[in-house]
């Protein structure tokens, strides 16, 4: 053997050995993709049954769960600078908020400024019930305090003016314009108005509060998140923990796994998932779902044979029974549920079939009695449907969504989170 013939060998040899680690290591997802691509089993799922094999798929979730981590302590490590130096960022909030006023009433611009000066706030129960029994006229501030660093962007409610009569209230109400959204008689502001009226000032005497008041999910000291979901939670879930557990200190458990849905239980079951983590940690309070992309595609028939037709009825009873499953197991573990819709997606086949999706979402959940919450609108642009930026609240336009058409910037992560954060409500114990 020559010595030309010797490297070459070397060379494939060294090549054989680390696409075997990769596909060792990377199986999950080599499972994932070929099943959701040509609707069969993978060949390598049959090597699932040997231990060896199965400790690969362990060490890839160890090292997604490491990055994650890592990622994330170094996003609070900016943050915390942020907050140790506010004089660096003080000025460009001062120049936005010039840009920003908008052309009301002087005193309405007092308040403004007032209302900006104030600390970020989430609304708490206690908040929401002191309003509401004084029942005084009030008028609430949608703004997002937006910051120089995107992880300080929260929503913020702010109740001003008390005690005022109801005829001057309505007088102020009227020179308001947005981002300024007035409402009367009501502590809760709807997110959805964002998108339903964004350019218009609301009129009580057309929308009645109780149509405006969403549904709220309770929380406690002590209890727990718990976040399911697939690559889009992943990017939604680590923004709400992190308002969560510096806000009020509450802890949050995330699952969420890139490449799973619903379809494919022989590759990751979520029913199982659920249930075992509940049964684990009493203390999980509210159960947030966020799936859909990797699912509008044949699935395996449970009972064998060939895979069964995307909406074909027998492929809409199995997928709604999952649903009422994961639903049903939370009910049984008194975990109240928050299931998320999927936004619209960029290519029309995909985005058709999360559509349908989402019907059958809204339609199991809303049954069940837990909360939906749709998120089309609030990634889409001037007009219905996808789109890859949005304009703020401010006039600037920003990309809410990534190349790929399906997934989201960390703007558009940190959109969703905020609209998961207003319908939870945090009991001071």
């Amino acid at each position: 053997m020559t010595k030309t013939t010797g490297r070459f060998f070397q060379v494939i040899y060294t090549l054989v050995v680390i696409g075997s680690l990769l596909l060792w290591v990377m199986q999950d997802s080599v499972n994932a993709y070929w099943s959701q691509t040509y609707h069969r089993q993978s060949p390598l799922a049959k090597l699932s049954r040997y231990t060896f094999w199965q400790q690969g798929g362990d060490v890839h979730q160890y090292l997604l769960e490491k990055m994650s981590m890592l990622r994330w302590q170094t996003l609070e490590r900016s943050v915390a600078v942020k907050l140790a130096a506010p004089e660096a960022w003080q000025g460009q909030q001062t120049e936005t908020k010039k840009v920003v006023s908008p052309p009301a009433a002087q005193a309405n611009a007092d308040v403004a400024e007032a209302a900006d000066k104030q600390p970020v706030e989430l609304l708490s129960v206690e908040s929401i019930e002191q309003l509401t029994k004084h029942n005084q006229p009030r008028i609430l501030r949608h703004s997002p305090l937006w910051r120089a660093d995107d992880s300080l962007r929260q929503w913020q409610y702010l109740s001003f003016l008390p005690g005022k009569g109801r005829e001057s209230n309505q007088a102020e109400r009227k020179a308001l314009k947005p981002p300024l959204i007035a409402l009367a008689d009501n502590a809760m502001l709807a997110h959805v108005l964002e998108a339903a009226v964004p350019q218009q000032t609301v009129n009580k005497e057309k929308i009645t509060t109780q149509r405006l008041m969403p549904q709220s999910l309770t929380l406690s000291r002590g209890q727990m998140v718990f976040f399911a979901g697939d690559s889009l939670m992943q990017g939604v879930a680590p923004h709400v923990k992190h308002t969560l557990r510096k806000k009020y200190g509450i802890k949050s458990i995330d699952l969420s796994k890139q490449s799973t849905g619903l379809s494919y239980a022989s590759f990751f079951d979520w029913h199982k998932t659920i249930k075992n983590t509940l049964d684990k940690h009493k203390n999980i309070a509210v159960l947030v779902v966020f799936l859909g992309p990797n699912d509008p595609w044949d699935m395996p028939n449970p009972q064998g044979g060939k895979y069964l037709r995307f909406q074909s009825t027998q492929w809409e009873k199995i997928y709604r029974d999952k649903i009422r499953q994961i639903i049903q197991s939370a009910k049984q573990h008194n975990v109240q549920v928050l299931w998320l819709g999927v936004p619209d997606m960029r290519k029309k086949k995909l985005n058709s079939g999360v559509r349908y999706l989402n019907t059958l979402y809204r339609s199991e959940v809303e049954k069940a009695g837990a909360m939906y919450l749709p998120t089309q609108f609030l990634l889409a642009g001037k007009m219905a449907g996808y789109s890859k930026h949005v304009s703020t609240e401010m006039g600037k336009t920003v990309a809410v969504r990534t190349n790929d058409g399906i997934h989201f910037t960390r703007a558009g992560q940190q959109r969703i989170a905020r609209r998961i954060l207003s319908r939870i409500a945090v009991k001071e114990n």
